[in-house]
């Protein structure tokens, strides 16, 4: 498998679950945009598995990005671009970051590689963690509550992934079913993925949190 930089240890996703979760993510007509992409979406939902469980509360303290969130508070819609320049950076092969270090020393101090490296990829960390804080332009807080912190992150980072790989727009739509109890049902392909993924991490959530941390605020 070419796909395999973000596995993490009992990780509950595999690729036989990616492909059941790429067939039966589409909207109305079948094949869904992650069809054909199956390791890629795998890919996607280890990187977001891993950054939900750094996310878990009481697993770390959101001190130390405050100051970083007060200067980006009102630039709304910047962390979410930023984390889909992560996922691109992702995407490149080990050659190619190393060629992009090679070229920075070009306009600047010559430095190792691999400082240059691991620079890039801190920034890159910190600014995407950065994205379960969405605060309104006054300074108010808009985000979601404290126990979804987890699931924002989650979210956030299969979306950084699916803007990366899917010509079909990340749409949030959710419907009440006409029979049965009434319950909200995903509809779109982005939510029939994002609620299809979630049910695998085990941890209670419900379509409901779903809708909540999907919509913009």
């Amino acid at each position: 498998m070419g796909y395999h930089k973000h596995r993490i240890e009992k990780t509950v996703f595999n690729l036989e679950i990616a492909t059941r979760i790429a067939e039966t993510s589409y909207r109305t007509k079948r094949p869904g945009p992650w069809v054909g992409k199956e390791e890629q979406l795998l890919d996607a939902l280890w990187l977001a598995e891993a950054a939900h469980a750094a996310w878990l509360p009481g697993v770390i303290r959101h001190g130390h990005l405050r100051s970083l969130v007060s200067k980006l508070k009102k630039k709304n819609g910047l962390l979410r671009k930023l984390c889909a320049v992560h996922g691109a950076w992702n995407n490149l092969t080990p050659d190619e970051r190393t060629q992009f270090a090679l070229e920075t020393e070009n306009v600047g101090d010559a430095r190792p590689v691999a400082v240059t490296l691991e620079e890039i990829e801190r920034v890159f960390d910190n600014l995407c963690h950065t994205g379960l804080f969405i605060t309104a332009p006054g300074g108010g807080y808009k985000g979601p509550i404290q126990k979804l912190y987890a699931l924002q992150i989650f979210v956030q980072y299969l979306r950084g992934r699916w803007e990366t790989h899917c010509p079909v727009a990340f749409s949030v739509e959710f419907d009440r079913q006409l029979e049965g109890d009434n319950s909200l049902i995903p509809v779109s392909a982005a939510s029939k993925l994002v609620w299809a993924a979630v049910q695998e991490l085990e941890n209670g959530y419900t379509v409901k949190n779903c809708e909540y941390v999907m919509r913009p605020r």
